[in-house]
């Protein structure tokens, strides 16, 4: 085992006691400051004016997970703010460092061209978009993303009125985290789509047999978790569905109506851990079946 200590950064000659400016080696330095933004993303933004170098060792931490809110408030409008970014540096650097993003927009806010957005992030592992508005004209740049595994968007965002979802675009191919609120039963993918699925999240089971359904049809799916919101099943029928469910330890059930905005946060570990307690739930679940 390595144990630091101060000694450790002593050089032959010199005491390590110096009234001169302390010298730390440039990688452990880049580990210091690194560990530091890490940890604070306001003291992330401080620390990228301290020098160049840490600029170009801090904004990439900075960037990897971004969140966007649409407002008429110039000082909350961060979706415009970063769109005035995008066009002050090269695509490239979008493209190597934002890894997870999620953009929400309202019906009191202005459009957000998440189109310009999308063409430059395109080294996406994590998509987020909560919207009360239809945005068809997403799919190209979704299909273009090649490294997309986890998926966070209403269901009615993807798809034209009155025409169903089409599961076999390329940008479900990897999705291994499907989060879409308001997914109907009918439109639920046919065995054989989506087939790196793991985990599902949906608000909307038309009834308790449609999850047996579901359960059944994907052998691989490791967890399906079903958010019983206000406009969802009462207690009762809850209560029912659980106890025919019993036998498969993967149905896990999420009282929280506000389940995105609450695993997305402000950044992606809010999303790590809310499927990490999923996940801990359906080992539970497991132990005692």
């Amino acid at each position: 085992m390595l144990v630091f200590s101060p000694s450790m950064l002593c050089f032959p000659g010199k005491p390590w006691f110096s009234e001169s400016i302390p010298f730390l080696p440039r990688e452990l330095e880049r580990l210091i400051f690194e560990f530091a933004a890490r940890e604070d993303k306001h003291v992330a933004c401080t620390l990228t004016l301290v020098a160049r170098r840490t600029q170009i060792w801090i904004e990439p931490i900075l960037y990897r997970n971004v969140m966007l809110t649409s407002s008429f408030d110039e000082a909350f409008d961060t979706a415009s703010q970063f769109l005035d970014t995008i066009y002050a540096r090269p695509a490239s650097f979008f493209a190597r460092h934002v890894k997870s993003l999620f953009i929400k927009a309202c019906l009191s806010s202005p459009q957000v061209d998440v189109e310009e957005i999308l063409s430059v992030c395109t080294g996406l592992e994590s998509f987020g978009y909560s919207s009360p508005f239809r945005a068809p004209e997403l799919v190209p740049y979704l299909n273009d993303l090649p490294s997309l595994t986890r998926l966070a968007i209403p269901f009615h965002v993807l798809h034209e009125a009155g025409e169903t979802l089409e599961w076999s675009l390329p940008l479900f191919r990897s999705i291994t985290h499907l989060e879409m609120p308001h997914l109907q039963a009918r439109s639920l993918p046919p065995p054989g789509f989506l087939p790196k699925l793991e985990y599902l999240l949906v608000n909307d089971l038309a009834q308790p047999s449609t999850a047996q359904t579901l359960l059944s049809q994907r052998s691989s799916l490791k967890a399906l978790a079903f958010v019983n919101d206000e406009y969802g099943f009462d207690e009762r029928t809850l209560s029912k569905m659980t106890e025919s469910l019993n036998q498969d330890p993967r149905f896990v059930v999420v009282k929280n109506a506000s389940w995105t905005r609450e695993t997305w946060g402000h950044d992606q570990l809010k999303a790590e851990r809310a499927w990490a307690a999923i996940e801990e739930k359906v080992g539970f679940q497991r132990k005692k079946s």
